[in-house]
Order: C-alpha cells, then structure tokens, then sequence
C-alpha cells in the first residue's frame, strides 16, 4: 500500500460517522444495533469456582452459553440475535460468567455487540470488575457476505467488510482491546477461474494492514484460521498460513509507515507501535478439520516458537465436522502435549473455550470445559517435575511411541487432585438467577 501521511490521518479518524450512513444504507440487511441487554442485579461469586478461575486466565464469548428451547433443540445461529431465543439472556450469561470468575467476554461486532449497546454492556461488566476481551468483526453471517467480505470478489463489499473492521478496532480500542479475535468466515476459495488465490490473499493482507494503521497499531489481530466454512477452501486454511500472514501484514505496514513518513521515522514508529500486534488465535477442532495434517500441539509449538500464540480456543473434534465439544474429549494424549507447550514454556494467554455441545447442558459443559483446561494444565505441570520429567526424556531419547504412551499412559490413570468446579453450580445458578 502506498499512502500518504494525509491519508493515514483520514484512516485513523473516527469511523462512526461513516457507520451511520452504512447502516442507513444496509437498513434491513445488517444490524448495526447488537442484542438488547436487560438490568440484571450483581450477585456473590462462587468461591468454588474462584478458587479455580483465579489462577486461570479464562475469558468466554457469550455465545457459548446459548441454551436452546427445549421444545425446540436446534442448532441455532451463534453469533445472530436469534440464538437467545428460548435461551439465556446476555445480562445472565455476564452474571454466570461473573460468578465463575471468567475475567473477558468476547463479542462480533455487529452481532451481540453493536451500536446501541456497546457503552452498556462495558459499563455491567466493568461494574463486576470484567473486561470486553475482543470485538471481532462479522462479516460472515449476514446474507450480503455469502460470497466473503475481506476477499470478497465485489469491491463494495470488501470496502464495506474494511469499514466493519476498522469500526470494530475501534471500538477495541475504546475499551483496551490487546487484539481482535477474526475468523475469515466466508473468505474462501472456489476456484475454476472464479477466485485467484494470490488475489484474495493479498485483499485480506490488506486489510489486516489498514486496520492497524486505522487505531495506529493499538489494537491488534488474533487470526483464527480453518480450513473450510462454508466455502470450499478458506484462504488461511492452517497455522502455516496464518502465521506467514501476520508476517507479511507487518512487512506490509513497515513498508507504508517507511513509504508515508521515511526511512527512519517509519522504522520507529513501526517498531514502537506494530511490531508483533499480528498473533493467531488456536482453536482445537479447526486443527482436526485438517484431518491429521497437524495437531494442536504442532499449531501451540509453532505459534509460540514464533511469539504469535495470541488466545486458545480449547475445544474438541473428531474431524470430520466442526462439532465443538468440551476440550481433550476425543484426543486426550494432543490436549495434554499442548498444554505442556503452553505452560513449560510461559503462555500467559487467555483460554476461551469455543463450544456448542448439541448434546449437554450448555452451562454445564461450559464448566467442564474450564475444569479440563485445570486439569491437563495440572499434568503438564507434572510431567515438568520429577520422576515424571526424567521419564519424559528418557522417552523422548529412546524415539519409540510405545514408550511415550506407556508414560502418558500411566500419568492419565493415576489419581489426580486438581482444581474442579463443582458442575451444579450451573443448576445452583439457574434457581437463584434464572
């Protein structure tokens, strides 16, 4: 890109305005207005939990806690205002995570988070001493976007997916944001002469970089790649290709910073302000979609190798389908390698487990989720300590698999005390709350 120090101002000048006329514009296509959020009265948190979640870094988005009608138990519409129906109310869910001790809620802009209700739902959270974690745009789940937004083939659309973006940095910003959680969504690749791979990979690039450049490098970006959803093959299918994009996307913004202000102003103003803000965002079943090309533990390994592992998404899979079950429910052995990646060697980021258990207690399952996160953490720090450690490497120096599943055998069938939530207090809740 190359833009002007003129240019570069207008990007970094408040966006709303702009929003205004869009959503005069898109009236009946998109809602810029988010969920309506009630009052809901603050309560004592669970010393239980706390005892738990105060040594964990856990943030959720409050999608997760969706609780279908029981009449009615479909798969509903995360991330649209439809999925409360029947269900929990976000004020509750704030309440529940809350209680848990959960410090972070994640929101898609717009979606659950949008234009009428942003300063409200800072002001409940930040009354119970909680944050607004990301604000990711969602350019995916309204019909205008079927075809993409960032890498979408019509340039109106792609412009209206970059305001989105700059919008929802914007607001991160507002409420101190570290990064953006973004999931390109419907950003695919259907080839036969319709979609040019190094097209679509240089608009997303691009768009990356403008919005840096838009909150001057104050809010960065936790790419969640995919493989596919829902089209054919997305354009950041795996951890390689997201970790060369946060690459190139720095490059791209040290060029136009050096391009717009100099050599040496551009270089400081780069390394002081954007230097590492481009980070990836893990997500378990994601990886599995891959079908055996990568583990979880090969994605942590490389991201923090890297110094890009921004946020995890602990969930599980069986591969073929994006199910979104509770972590290590399928691949215990990857659950526990990735974990001992992550705490042996310092991850201080936040887990937010991404589940939608079509077949359990939704809050339930969300403190299962949080328990198992304890737990594998629990045995990492086991196998880093002795005799567990020298086993370990004796193991590793040997090269044989049997005996690292002989190891990993014996630690997950001894009797673990770790720190647990008690699961009724989801039903505790729900008779005090619901």
């Amino acid at each position: 890109m190359n833009l002007t120090r003129e240019e570069i101002a207008k990007l970094q000048k408040p966006k709303d305005g702009k929003i205004a006329a869009l959503r005069e514009e898109l009236k009946g296509q998109i809602d810029f207005s988010g969920m309506p959020v009630g009052e809901i009265k603050k309560g004592e948190q669970y010393e239980e939990a706390i005892r738990v979640t105060e040594n964990l870094k856990i943030t959720a988005g409050i999608w997760y806690l969706a609780v279908p009608d029981p009449q009615n138990d479909a798969l509903r519409d995360r991330f649209g205002l439809s999925y409360v129906e029947g269900g929990m109310s976000p004020e509750a869910a704030f309440e529940f995570l809350y209680r848990l001790g959960v410090r972070g809620i994640s929101f898609h802009y717009p979606g659950e988070l949008g234009e009428d209700n942003h300063a409200k739902i800072n002001e409940m959270l930040s009354e119970r001493g909680m944050y607004i974690a990301s604000i990711a745009a969602n350019t995916f789940s309204y019909p205008i976007f079927s075809a993409g937004g960032p890498s979408n083939n019509d340039p109106r659309i792609r412009e209206i997916a970059l305001l989105m973006n700059m919008r929802a940095q914007e607001l991160g910003k507002r409420y101190g944001c570290r990064f953006q959680t973004d999931w390109a969504g419907r950003d695919a690749l259907a080839g036969h002469f319709i979609h040019a791979a190094s097209e679509k990979w240089r608009w997303t690039r691009q768009i990356y970089a403008t919005n840096l450049i838009s909150v001057n490098g104050e809010v960065g970006y936790a790419i969640e790649f995919k493989p596919y959803d829902p089209g054919e093959r997305a354009v950041i299918p795996d951890v390689n290709a997201a970790l060369r994009m946060c690459m190139e996307v720095e490059e791209e913004v040290r060029q136009t910073l050096i391009h717009a202000y100099g050599e040496e102003e551009g270089e400081m103003l780069f390394e002081s302000n954007y230097r590492g803000k481009m980070g990836v965002n893990i997500e378990d079943a994601h990886v599995y979609l891959l079908g055996g090309h990568q583990t979880v533990a090969d994605a942590v390994d490389l991201c923090l190798e890297a110094g890009r592992l921004f946020l995890r998404h602990p969930n599980d899979s069986l591969g073929k389908i994006d199910t979104d079950d509770v972590f290590g429910k399928y691949h215990p052995f990857d659950a526990l390698e990735a974990c001992y990646y992550e705490v042996s060697r310092g991850y201080d980021g936040a887990y937010e487990p991404d589940i939608f258990p079509k077949d359990d207690d939704r809050l339930r399952a969300f403190i299962a989720s949080i328990n198992q996160i304890s737990k594998f953490r629990t045995y990492a720090r086991i196998l880093m300590e002795e005799p567990w450690a020298k086993r370990l490497e004796e193991a590793k120096k040997s090269g044989k698999p049997s005996e690292v599943y002989e190891l990993l055998d014996d630690l997950l069938t001894m009797k673990l005390d770790y720190p647990k939530i008690p699961l009724d207090l989801a039903d505790r809740f729900r008779r005090d709350v619901l």
